[in-house]
């Protein structure tokens, strides 16, 4: 998913989750008012109840009994229960209905049973403050039953009187009701400003992203790439900073890799055209000298004057011959601390018309040797597996790096068509070649750095599925123990 639909739902997701929160939210909260209200509200018709109850026991001279007080209440009950607009029941201790405010008989059992349960009474009298409220339904109502006693001048128990109260939700369902068509209406409008903010703020996101993306698929090649220019927001344009940096590095290696490898071109010019003089300078010098000798004519002094001028454009030729010799001699070894990872990161990447997999450790692998010469000596495999693998369907030419407790190892792979076996013991013989064109020096140039470096080199080949050349450098030796490399002139 694009990162802008990403920005926009994500804007959506948390507006939505903030009103889905804020509705369970104000759902709890109503819901616990509504039981405090109802429970508040009981609790002042219990206490004006009790006042009415007790002060008409007192001023009547009603005997404190049960029986008495159910006899001397048959009216009174009806006229407090009007009062409070409460229905009103006394029980006596044993949990036995006295007389009630209601006189119907159908509903009386339901609303007043005859008889309360053993269980209720032992919970009534085991509860706190002398009251216990439960909570039930009757015809599918709800109600609060509260149970409390009625007491004496000496605070004596005398009887159970039980309010049951109607939970009338009406109130606070319209409230909530309008509370949520409110809130719907406020996120509905929420929603779509939201929306909109999404859409800009997604836009001004992936906009200098979606600019930064151009310019860098526009740099397809490293040689025309230039630096990525305009103004970014601050975290961006660290990106590229970055991308600027690393570009200017890389234009740097690709000129430095470039002039290694106009200087290599020009070695093998120079073996080249040093072997094609010096071969027939020797035969010809040869039959000057035999024809100074042998020949005998009128005109000796125009003779020996034609074979010195001879013999002096052999000696120049030769001359030439052995100045591009000795060019084509690699330099000496300069040692220094090099990390093969980051050669073959760096050597890998500058071959934009192939694919090469580069497959290194995360950490650097040192090994104290010519960065150059390596850098050539990697760059001669990879020719000759970009040669391999012409003509095949899917070429495939990996790099990986290793190591062990002694050595690093270097390895270029691919997939072409490998290396017959009576041919591998001639590969890094100087002029071998299994191509139309080349002198055959590439491999056996690899062999003569990797000797000098005192490592070794090894090749894995199977006939049509690839070959795998793995150079082994070791990780630690003294300088004194490097060999300088000796190359013979190529004659």
């Amino acid at each position: 998913m694009k990162l802008r639909y990403t920005i926009i739902l994500a804007i959506l997701a948390v507006t939505l989750l903030s009103f889905v929160l804020t509705g369970v939210y104000f759902l709890y909260h109503y819901k616990k008012e509504s039981e405090i209200y109802h429970l508040e509200r009981l609790r002042r018709k219990e206490y004006s109840i009790t006042a009415s109850v007790s002060h008409h026991l007192n001023s009547s001279k009603i005997p404190k009994n049960p029986i008495a007080i159910a006899r001397g209440f048959s009216q009174k009950i009806c006229e407090i229960s009007d009062v409070h607009n409460v229905d009103i029941a006394f029980y006596d201790l044993n949990g036995r209905l006295l007389t009630s405010s209601t006189r119907i008989p159908d509903h009386d059992r339901k609303l007043f049973p005859l008889q309360l349960d053993s269980a209720l009474i032992t919970t009534i009298n085991m509860s706190f403050g002398d009251r216990y409220t439960l909570q039930t339904k009757i015809d599918n109502q709800p109600y609060l039953y509260d149970f409390f006693f009625l007491y004496d001048e000496l605070g004596n128990e005398l009887l159970i009187i039980n309010i049951p109260y109607l939970l009338d939700q009406h109130f606070f369902n319209r409230e909530m009701k309008n509370f949520f068509i409110n809130l719907i209406q406020i996120y509905a409008i929420l929603f779509l400003i939201a929306i909109g903010a999404a859409i800009l703020l997604a836009h001004t996101i992936t906009r200098p992203l979606d600019k930064l993306r151009a310019q860098v698929l526009a740099n397809d090649k490293i040689q025309d790439s230039k630096p990525i220019t305009g103004k970014y927001p601050s975290e961006i344009q660290q990106l590229v900073d970055d991308y600027n940096r690393v570009l200017l590095e890389l234009k740097h290696s690709a000129e430095k890799l470039a002039d290694s490898e106009r200087d290599s071109a020009w070695r093998d010019v120079a073996r080249q055209v040093a072997h094609e003089i010096k071969n027939p300078l020797t035969p010809m010098r040869l039959n000057v000298q035999w024809i100074e000798r042998s020949l005998k004519t009128s005109e000796p002094v125009k003779l020996k004057e034609f074979c010195d001028s001879m013999i002096t454009q052999i000696d120049t030729l030769s001359r030439i011959a052995d100045t591009f010799s000795r060019y084509s001699k690699l330099p000496e070894i300069s040692l220094e601390r090099i990390d093969l990872c980051e050669i073959a990161r760096q050597t890998g990447s500058l071959i934009t018309d192939h694919q090469i997999n580069i497959n290194v450790p995360n950490r650097p692998i040192f090994i104290l040797g010519d960065k150059g010469q390596i850098i050539q000596a990697l760059n001669n495999l990879l020719k000759n597996a970009i040669h391999a693998t012409e003509g095949q369907a899917n070429p495939k030419i990996s790099i990986n790096v290793t190591e062990n407790e002694n050595e690093a190892l270097i390895s270029v792979s691919d997939n072409g068509c490998g290396i017959d076996d009576d041919l591998k013991e001639k590969i890094f013989t100087p002029r071998f070649t299994t191509k139309t064109s080349g002198m055959g020096l590439g491999l056996a140039i690899v062999k003569k750095i990797v000797d000098a470096h005192g490592g070794r080199i090894d090749l894995q080949t199977t006939k049509n599925v690839g070959s795998t050349f793995t150079l082994h450098f070791p990780k630690k030796f003294q300088t004194d123990e490097l060999q300088q490399p000796t190359y013979s002139k190529i004659e």
